[in-house]
């Protein structure tokens, strides 16, 4: 009993939380275990995830007035599930919005939030966070309107924007996906076993380790997409670029003319690596 009540009076002293009534600065900081998903829900502005020096995980947000709305209508509230934290960013909603809902499906107590917080509804306060991420924490950065910045993390990393650019750079993990609607996608010494990118009008550049039997997928409905191919690395390619043109370092057999579907190997062809675009073009070069 000593020693749960100790450990209880030792995570209640790890965990800070500071906001300002002001709406402009807020942080929060936290040991939080190795497996943990740590989640960032943004609107308007950017996300900046960094690799902590320890296990404590840090939030830093920063409120900036727009033209409408008041900065601390918006709310940053940490939402706890199992195995699950969420800093979730919430907008006031023009009661309108909110009338006969009853038939809504939420999928967590964010969505919820986001959806029933009434107020002003044009309010474009603009919200970045920095963030430091343990060892071992998956993290999920996802805004709207501005850029995700992934560095260093050495866990299971996701970033997602519908107006920015995602970049991911330096990180190690099992997992890394990526996506956005009109930016682009950078991926910069990466190395995990499963690497997902999807953009509908953005480029997609990837820089990174092939481990065996890894998955990476890249699509682009509009922009172009390069791979950096490690040369010793063995890699089986299944490349679709119905519009667009194709180059490659890597020999490729056409396998259907009417889609301008190819494939090839490197290697052992143990990695597989999926590249498609509808309107852009492929490019697969070697590194040197």
């Amino acid at each position: 009993m000593i020693h749960a009540a100790l450990m209880v009076v030792s995570l209640l002293a790890s965990r800070q939380e500071r906001g300002d009534t002001a709406g402009g600065a807020y942080s929060w900081r936290e040991v939080i275990p190795t497996g943990t998903t740590l989640e960032i829900r943004g609107v308007i502005g950017s996300i900046s995830a960094r690799a902590a020096s320890g296990k404590e995980a840090q939030v830093f947000a920063t409120r900036t007035r727009g033209h409408r709305g008041d900065p601390a209508q918006v709310e940053i509230r940490i939402i706890r599930q199992p195995n699950r934290i969420i800093v979730c960013t919430i907008y006031p909603r023009d009661d309108r919005w909110n009338r006969n809902n009853d038939h809504v499906e939420f999928k967590d107590p964010c969505e919820a939030a986001q959806w029933e917080k009434v107020g002003r509804g044009d309010n474009d306060t603009r919200v970045d966070y920095e963030i430091q991420v343990p060892a071992g924490v998956h993290f999920i950065g996802q805004t709207v309107t501005a850029n995700v910045l992934l560095a260093g993390l050495r866990g299971d990393a996701e970033g997602y924007s519908i107006a920015g650019d995602v970049r991911v750079s330096d990180v190690r993990g099992g997992v890394i996906d990526a996506a956005s609607i009109s930016g682009n996608i950078t991926f910069d010494r990466v190395d995990a076993a499963d690497v997902y990118a999807g953009t509908l009008s953005g480029d997609v550049h990837f820089t990174g380790a092939l481990r065996a039997a890894g998955e990476y997928s890249f699509l682009s409905h509009t922009g172009e997409i390069t791979v950096n191919i490690p040369p010793a690395a063995g890699v089986t390619f299944n490349v679709s670029a119905p519009k667009g043109q194709v180059t490659s370092s890597v020999p490729l057999t056409p396998s259907s003319h009417s889609w301008r579907r190819s494939s090839g190997r490197q290697g052992s062809g143990s990695a597989g690596m999926t590249l498609n675009s509808l309107n852009g073009e492929i490019h697969i070069q070697s590194l040197r």
